[in-house]
């Protein structure tokens, strides 16, 4: 017959070894659901640079990631609702009508007929038009936001990065357990 403290003592470790794999098994989902998030963002981006005439660095700027911890698993990648001015598009032209710029590649350029690339006292450049016929106020010209292009093209964002969710859950499991 078996003592009840060497039975308690048995629970105990028993009960002691299963904490311990909780706790590897949330941090693994943590790392999982992170990595697949910062995937998120690259994949967002080189879908968005499709169709937004961008550079990379403009559109992750723009991107924002949240990460998961061991206690709260849940990561997100959002695109702010800020609108991209316009001097950020490449190939922005001043003409003399204006400045002309080609926002999406799938749309011709597009002239802004009495806007003009200006040097701020500050050191900001951007494109500008005036709010009326006197030399000031003048009003700073924006595209279209990262966030509208993000959400109609959410779909292919999902298909291309759900799958690796799995496959990265499953390598950092593996790591976890493995390291005794």
């Amino acid at each position: 017959m078996i003592a009840p403290s060497a039975i308690s003592t048995a629970t105990r470790a028993l009960e002691k070894e299963v904490k311990g794999h909780q706790r590897k098994l949330r941090r693994a989902g943590a790392r999982a659901l992170n990595k697949t998030a910062t995937k998120g963002r690259n994949v967002s981006s080189r879908v968005i640079r499709k169709t937004l005439n961008l550079k990379a660095k403009t559109v992750k700027d723009q991107l924002k990631v949240t990460r998961a911890t061991p206690d709260n698993h849940r990561s997100t990648v959002q695109g702010r609702y800020k609108p991209v001015p316009l001097i950020k598009f490449n190939g922005v032209r001043q003409t003399k009508k204006g400045v002309t710029v080609r926002m999406r590649k799938d749309k011709p350029r597009m002239v802004f007929k009495g806007a003009f690339i200006a040097r701020m006292p500050s050191g900001h450049i951007g494109v500008f038009r005036r709010t009326s016929r006197s030399r000031l106020p003048i009003k700073q010209i924006y595209g279209p936001p990262v966030s509208k292009i993000m959400g109609d093209k959410l779909p292919e964002i999902i298909n291309q990065t759900a799958p690796d969710l799995e496959k990265t859950l499953a390598h950092e499991i593996q790591y976890e357990l493995s390291k005794g």
